[in-house]
């Protein structure tokens, strides 16, 4: 899937998500796909949007593990400088 794919089928999941905003099958596919172009904060917010509607997930647990030590790795210096 190259760029243009995964950005349009983005929005076919925000059009899913208005008309199901509780399926967390579509907010981790669009996890996964904001994490494929890196945007870590918007997959973030998708991935623990999963764990709210479904605890269970582990996939979205181990997605939101790995992105914040991401997050806490990469701005280190910023708040400790």
């Amino acid at each position: 899937m190259d760029r243009k794919q995964i950005e349009y089928r983005i929005i076919e999941l925000d059009r899913a998500l208005a008309e199901t905003p509780d399926d967390a099958t579509l907010y981790l596919e669009r996890g996964k796909l904001h994490y494929k172009l890196g945007k870590m904060d918007r997959s973030l917010n998708d991935f623990v949007r999963v764990r709210e509607i479904a605890p269970d997930n582990v996939e979205a647990g181990e997605y939101v593990d790995m992105i914040s030590e991401i997050f806490e790795f990469h701005y280190k210096d910023i708040y400790n400088p």
